[in-house]
């Protein structure tokens, strides 16, 4: 999976909420190797992701409510 991208393996990409655990190029590429994605898709899964670590997504808002959201 990791031959798939010129990017470094420790390369940090972000913090996820809600514990703030930091999220490397190599654990975003364990995660897309568990959900199914071919080594073709993990550029596109590492540049939606850190989209998603925004400030503007609220990523934390997204994963702790039991109610509807909006950007």
């Amino acid at each position: 999976m990791l031959q798939a991208t010129c990017r470094d393996p420790d390369e940090l990409i972000g913090n996820v909420p809600p514990a703030m655990e930091p999220a490397t190029v190599r654990m975003v590429a364990i995660h897309a190797v568990m959900a199914g994605c071919k080594p073709e898709y993990l550029p596109v899964v590492l540049g939606g992701f850190s989209l998603m670590l925004r400030d503007e997504f609220n990523m934390n808002g997204v994963q702790g409510t039991m109610h509807g959201w909006r950007l």
